[in-house]
């Protein structure tokens, strides 16, 4: 972590904004993502069997795509970036 801190004071303020720039368009990203797999998972699936397992896997990409966003805040906070 503190190699991580250090990194990132290193940099000037235009570089740290940017930095927060692409964190806020990656979690805007992913998320519009996840809508848009759900949104053709249930244009896609015509059999019971398959709407099961299309469904399963939205869940999953969903839920991993939260994790990774909860992942890298709690970073930010462990770097001291975040309060």
């Amino acid at each position: 972590m503190e190699f991580l801190r250090s990194l990132y004071f290193t940099f000037d303020e235009d570089a740290k904004i940017a930095i927060f720039t692409g964190l806020r368009f990656y979690v805007i990203a992913v998320l519009g993502v996840c809508v848009l797999l759900y949104i053709t998972s249930k244009i896609l699936t015509s059999s019971q069997e398959t709407r099961g397992k299309m469904t399963a896997f939205v869940f999953g990409v969903i839920l991993a795509n939260i994790v990774a966003i909860f992942y890298v805040v709690y970073l930010l906070q462990e770097i001291g970036i975040l309060q």
